[in-house]
């Protein structure tokens, strides 16, 4: 819940599954969050929309410019493991722009670091493989992780200290198993 005021606020419902759900299911998921948490059976909803965010690390723009140049979710700017996306577009559309003034492109700058997309792979494989896993790794990271390097760290803007932390709060040895993983399937140096 993103609040406005006292009376308004945005509502959002996060699911993580392999298909988008039938329309009436957020609408329930919402219904029931706010009758449960708020006790409030009657509002007015003012605007509905609805979306859905690739959560991977495997979307990237093409190596070789073209005329047409993809950006946002179609070229890997939005990053897999938290739907974020929009501080990576202005980096990389004013990056591509310089570029472009400057004579242009023989390769497109990537979105993100090869550390960031590791650590996204690890994290979404972690993520498939303990589902109900999910809500507690959540929520130890924003209990351990200091907010100003959660949002450095969310962002791609993180420091070496900030890494360490996040690593630090995740459970070890299953996230051990799974950088095994994904580096053994060979998708850490993608």
């Amino acid at each position: 819940i993103l609040p406005f005021s006292e009376t308004e606020a945005l509502v959002e419902p996060t699911v993580l599954s392999y298909l988008p759900l039938e329309s009436r299911v957020y609408t329930e998921l919402i219904r029931d969050y706010v009758r449960e948490r708020f006790d409030l059976n009657h509002y007015d909803v003012l605007f509905e929309e609805q979306g859905v965010i690739p959560m991977t690390a495997d979307l990237a723009p093409p190596k070789k410019p073209t005329r047409i140049i993809p950006i946002g979710t179609a070229s890997g700017m939005v990053k897999g493991s938290t739907g974020y996306g929009f501080l990576a577009i202005q980096k990389w559309s004013r990056t591509l722009a310089q570029g472009i003034a400057k004579g242009g492109y023989d390769r497109l700058p990537q979105p993100r670091s090869w550390l960031s997309s590791c650590m996204d792979r690890i994290f979404l494989s972690f993520i498939e493989a303990h589902p109900a896993d999910a809500p507690e790794v959540f929520f130890h990271l924003f209990q351990r992780v200091p907010p100003n390097r959660l949002v450095r760290f969310l962002s791609d803007g993180a420091k070496p200290a900030d890494i360490v932390q996040v690593i630090a709060a995740m459970p070890k040895r299953p996230f051990i198993h799974q950088a095994a993983r994904v580096m053994a399937a060979g998708k850490v140096l993608s």
